[in-house]
This record gives structure tokens, C-alpha cells and sequence, in this order.
């Protein structure tokens, strides 16, 4: 049975944030497009002196003022993206998004999603959200601090956590793909949807540094899930129509490869090699 809804469950979003393209492709996997009334919101609009912060400010929903943050229909404000995720996924009677915790039940036909658990699916949704955490503390590097005053070095550590994230997904990459082998087909469940938000977003905002190459296993799964529906219903977009942040974050990327020698990454890999031994 799905939950009562008297009102309208509004979404504050940026069509940029890849937490809340996780939360959109739920809400197109499970059929609640029409359901869901999406408000622009910028989280940093009270910072600064901004004059842009909405009438109904974001941080008096969210105290972070963070995206996403969900409105439910009786006015309860919802974050962050897993607890919205677990929030729609009760207001529908389609094939929940998240597979049964009972391991027993973790089987064809009792389980669509095969023989992947719910924590097995959280922990992939946990992995891709570290990820994009480590990717957000680079990007603001980049954005809110001049380039000699960036810490390589921290930029090496969140490197690292990408780069092993990245390498874990790959050896893993079989069982991502799902009972059939074929992820553009049949109900999603929350580990593929997190995972493909992810490597969307280093798509949109990292194509300087391609996953692809090391990863084959991986691509093939993003390549098939890409396929969706919902993918294309919830893609990436400047907020700015002239694309105006996007251009100067590749500018800072490559002018900070000039200056500090490279983005980090490369150095990422040097640590994890070095830490897993001969």
C-alpha cells in the first residue's frame, strides 16, 4: 500500500547536483514524475550578502542548506538524498528501488533484483555518495580557494578515495549488473541507481580525468544503465543556461595541472599502489 498523500512533495534541487539526480532517477524508476513538483534552490543563496536566497530560504527547511532536500505533502522536511530515496520508495506500489533485507528472500522470484540485498544495495549507495563527497571537496577547492593557497595534498586524499572507490566498482562490476546481465532492462535497485548517478556526475564535471580506460567492466554497466529512460528524464544541466560555471571550473582544472603538476589523482594512484605492496 503506498503512503496518503493530501498535498504536493516538493523537491528542492539544482539540476546540477548529482545528489539530486539520484533522487530524480528514483523518482522516474518508480513512476512518480507527476507526483513530484521540483523548486529550484540554491544553497549557497544566504551566504555572502547573497540577494538571491529564496522567500522561503532553503535553510529554513534544511538547517545544512543542502540538496537534496525534500518537502513531504504535510510540510515535514526530508535529508538527506538515502533518507528521500527511502521516502519514495514508500509512496509507490511499483517494484521498491530497495531489495529485501532478509538474505532468504534474496532469491529469483522473491527478489527481482536477484540476489542482491538491501544492505548489499546500500552499501554500493554509500560507496557512490563517499565518492561524490570527495568530488564536491575538490571541486570546492577549486571554486572557493585561490590556486596557490589549494592543498595538493588533500587533493591527493580525496583523489585516492575515487580512485579506489572506482577500482572496487570495477571488481564488483558482474553483480552490478544485475540478474540479467543487462541493466537498461528491468526494475533498478538502489546501488545501480547511486552508482549511475555518480559516474554521471564525473562525466559532467570530471570528463579531464576519464574513468573509462581502467575500468571496462564498469563503463559497460554505465553504458547499459545509460540507456534507461530515467537517465535521459533526469540529465545534467547548467543551472546557468550559458553553461558559465561549468566552463570555469574546466579552466581552473587545467590551470591548476599547470601550477601543481596535476590534479591529484595521479599521485592517488602512486598512494594506493604504495600501500597495497609489491
Amino acid at each position: 500500500m503506498t503512503a496518503p498523500v493530501t498535498g504536493s512533495v516538493r523537491l528542492r534541487f539544482s539540476a546540477t547536483s548529482p545528489f539530486v539526480r539520484k533522487v530524480r532517477l528514483v523518482i522516474h524508476e518508480t513512476g512518480q514524475a507527476d507526483r513530484v513538483q521540483h523548486v529550484y534552490a540554491n544553497p549557497w543563496g544566504d551566504f555572502g550578502g547573497s540577494v538571491a536566497a529564496e522567500a522561503d530560504n532553503l535553510r529554513t527547511q534544511n538547517p545544512l542548506s543542502r540538496l537534496p532536500t525534500l518537502l513531504t505533502a504535510d510540510g515535514q522536511p526530508l535529508y538527506d538524498s538515502p533518507v528521500i530515496c527511502e521516502y519514495l520508495d514508500s509512496l509507490h506500489d511499483a517494484t521498491p528501488v530497495h531489495p529485501p533485507a532478509d538474505p532468504a528472500a534474496a532469491n529469483p522470484p522473491t527478489n527481482p533484483h536477484g540476489g542482491v540485498t538491501r544492505w548489499t544495495a546500500l552499501t554500493w549507495q554509500a560507496l557512490a555518495d563517499g565518492m561524490l563527497d570527495a568530488q564536491m571537496l575538490r571541486l570546492n577547492e577549486f571554486m572557493k580557494r585561490p590556486i596557490e593557497a589549494r592543498s595538493q595534498m588533500l587533493m591527493t586524499r580525496w583523489a585516492m578515495a575515487v580512485a579506489a572507490g572506482l577500482d572496487r566498482l570495477e571488481a564488483e562490476a558482474d553483480s552490478l549488473m544485475g540478474p540479467s546481465a543487462n541493466p537498461a532492462e528491468g526494475p533498478a535497485h538502489m546501488g545501480q541507481i547511486a552508482v549511475a548517478a555518480m559516474l554521471a556526475y564525473l562525466d559532467f564535471r570530471w570528463a579531464v580525468e576519464p574513468w573509462r580506460p581502467d575500468h571496462p567492466r564498469l563503463a559497460a554497466f554505465y553504458k547499459a544503465f545509460s540507456m534507461r529512460p530515467a537517465m535521459a528524464a533526469t540529465a545534467h544541466r547548467e543551472n546557468d543556461p550559458m553553461g558559465g560555471y561549468g566552463e570555469l571550473l574546466f579552466r581552473r582544472q587545467k590551470e591548476h595541472m599547470t601550477y601543481w603538476g596535476s590534479l591529484g589523482m595521479a599521485e592517488a594512484r602512486a598512494e594506493l599502489a604504495r600501500a597495497a605492496g609489491p
